[in-house]
């Protein structure tokens, strides 16, 4: 008796499905390298220590949601974040209270921004007053 040779069909149509796979799995490839956008432009934001724990929000149009980051240690109180060129805002808060804000633009032609922030949080907030407690008023301050 003769060994059972294997059936050229199934061995055909195994050899098509993982061309067929092959390229569908290709074509997604090249379309998604086509179609996502590439940031072409950064801005670097530099701190002290005294910035620790403080949170950096970028927000523009371009962007979804705003993209966060924290200064801390590890990061060497230097964050990037990488953008597409246009009209952006950088807002550093701790908690629910704004330290800095800053609007800047990224072109093509000028594609860095490096920020900055003071040695201290609030160093750059003159006051023009100071405030007094429980709402002391003086009779002077009215004339």
């Amino acid at each position: 008796m003769e060994p059972r040779r294997p059936r050229a069909l199934p061995v055909r149509l195994a050899v098509v499905g993982t061309v067929l796979i092959f390229v569908v799995c290709a074509s997604w490839l090249v379309y998604r390298a086509v179609t996502i956008p590439v940031p072409e432009a950064v801005l670097i934001v530099r701190a002290s220590p005294a910035w620790d724990g403080t949170i950096a929000s970028v927000d523009g149009i371009n962007l979804g949601k705003p993209r966060e980051a924290r200064f801390d240690r590890a990061s060497k109180y230097s964050l990037s974040f990488h953008l597409l060129p246009g009209t952006y805002t950088l807002v550093v808060r701790r908690g629910d209270i704004e330290l800095e804000r800053y609007d800047f633009v990224l072109t093509r032609r000028e594609p860095l921004r490096v920020r900055h922030l003071p040695d201290t949080p609030g160093a750059g907030t003159a006051t023009t007053r100071p405030s007094w407690p429980f709402g002391i008023d003086f009779r002077w301050q009215n004339h």
